[in-house]
């Protein structure tokens, strides 16, 4: 019986490899030694058997193996922190032969073996050494150096790596403790199964696994409990066999919804976020994703959607659960102002003050009023959002400004405003169309004076591929927007 896994804190493709976490520790006992009493001895590093092979492939493969030791091994990660002594740089290297090996059975070669030594050379003795053809330099021999014994030159830690044959994933499946649908275990076999015939990779078995439990979760089987798997490997066929047993509990439904923590909030909009259907199966990837859905609202300081702990004693009689959902909330301040003085080497000194209210009726209206004054340009400002409008991805978007401005050519009044809606048509696509105006009169320095009466069509398409919508890293956004008037 062979384990097999890998670990978050090492490169993926080496992930939860059994133990190898705890091989990892930077903290080196030091034995008494003074950590202060002069530096250590710096080493290098040299790996045997992983160089360039028959194929291509094979060399690419004893590359990428090479990278995975260099970022697991204590050799590599403290080489920068060398020991004191030889005896301590040994203990060092013996401790990473058990985590070359597992690496490379994360990998899949099962029969893989490591041996790692210290090649130093060592000061000769006082008297009796002998001496080279010129009589006048001591012959020191490179060999393993003893504990205690003076080195001279740099020592070398030679990591001698054998593979082995590379295991091939034959056979990957689940179990059931309680019966569970048979077109859904039929899914389930197909997602733990679909690496079987690659390699026997510690990475490979555990995706499936991950794969298994997540088809479970948001198929009405939130309690699944992973068992501890068993894992056989053919050593005369180069092929390992793995089985996972699950505990799959009740099929969970969703039950009465109560809500908790709400002030301000009415209920009735927070209950246009609940998708689900009372008595269809629980899917937990549902549940976060309504959770996201009210946390994004900025109503809230924190949401929780919580399932009962654990299914009820006595489910097995039914092996159905009707779990009540409780949705708790901590509401954010929904009001804000602020304000902000600003020099101008153009307009002089002006001056900004806002108000907002992100809850105005208690459905998540926002209303923002924006004060900003200068010299020679004085504009007021408000804005209003009523999102879910009619439709879930509708808002009712609203806006009227009033302007004052006095410049040395023209000194001009007016207002401006508009009404629209947005919707966003897909996660990636939002799409806006509205009825915009603006009145203005204009009297210019010799005293004419003009008025202009405007109606637009503003418009437009916002396409976001961006991986963050407030901090983007990368991705792709692309705003569109048109705006025709008529008018005089």
């Amino acid at each position: 019986t062979v384990s097999v896994g890998a670990c978050s804190s090492l490169p993926s493709s080496i992930r939860n490899a059994p133990g190898i976490n705890l091989l990892l520790g930077d903290d080196e006992p030091q034995l008494g030694i003074d950590p202060t009493a002069g530096a250590g001895i710096d080493y290098d590093i040299d790996i045997r058997g992983l160089g360039v092979a028959e194929t291509v492939d094979e060399t690419a493969e004893n590359a990428r193996i090479r990278n995975i030791l260099e970022g697991a091994t204590r050799l590599y990660r403290l080489q920068d922190k060398p020991p004191p002594n030889i005896a301590l740089l040994k203990r060092r290297a013996a401790s990473d032969v058990s985590i070359v090996e597992r690496a490379l059975k994360s990998e899949g070669y099962y029969e893989g073996e490591a041996t790692i030594t210290v090649v130093s050379e060592e000061a000769p003795a006082a008297t009796g050494a002998p001496l080279d053809g010129e009589g006048d330099v001591p012959q020191a021999p490179a060999t393993v150096a003893t504990a205690g014994a003076e080195v001279i030159g740099t020592p070398v830690v030679v990591v001698a790596v054998r593979k082995g044959p590379r295991y091939a994933l034959a056979r990957q499946l689940a179990t059931f403790t309680t019966p569970i649908d048979p077109a859904l275990e039929q899914t389930v076999q197909d997602a733990i199964s679909s690496n079987v015939g690659g390699p026997a990779q510690g990475r490979a078995v555990v995706d499936g696994e991950i794969e298994v439990a997540s088809i479970l979760g948001r198929s009405g089987y939130p309690y699944v409990d992973k068992g501890k798997r068993r894992a056989e490997a053919n050593f005369d066929f180069d092929t390992l066999d793995v089985r996972t047993p699950y505990a799959p509990g009740p099929l969970t439904t969703y039950g009465p919804v109560t809500f908790e923590g709400l002030e301000t909030v009415e209920r009735k909009y927070i209950e246009s976020f609940v998708t689900w259907q009372r008595g269809a199966p629980v899917s937990r990837p549902e549940i976060a994703r309504v959770q996201r859905d009210l946390s994004a609202t900025r109503l809230f300081d924190a949401v929780s959607i919580l399932l009962p702990d654990e299914p009820p004693e006595g489910w097995q009689e039914s092996g159905r659960f009707d779990a009540p959902i409780r949705i708790v909330f901590e509401e954010s301040k929904h009001r804000k102002a602020t304000a902000s003085l600003n020099f101008s080497t153009v307009d002089g000194p002006g001056g900004t003050v806002t108000w907002e209210n992100r809850n105005m009726f208690g459905q998540n209206e926002t209303l923002q009023t924006v004060l900003d004054v200068s010299l020679e340009e004085q504009r007021a400002r408000v804005d209003y959002r009523k999102p879910r409008w009619v439709k879930t991805r509708r808002d009712l978007i609203a806006a009227l400004e009033l302007f004052r401005e006095d410049r040395d050519a023209f000194e001009s009044i007016g207002a401006t405003g508009g009404l629209g809606i947005e919707e966003r048509l897909r996660d990636w696509l939002t799409a806006s169309i509205g009825v915009a105006f603006e009145v203005a009169q204009t009297k210019e320095n010799d005293g004419e004076k003009r008025e202009s009466y405007l109606i637009g069509i503003p418009a437009s398409l916002v396409y976001d591929r961006t991986d963050d919508l407030l901090n983007p890293t990368e991705g792709l956004r692309i705003t569109a927007e048109a705006t025709p008037w008529i008018g005089a």
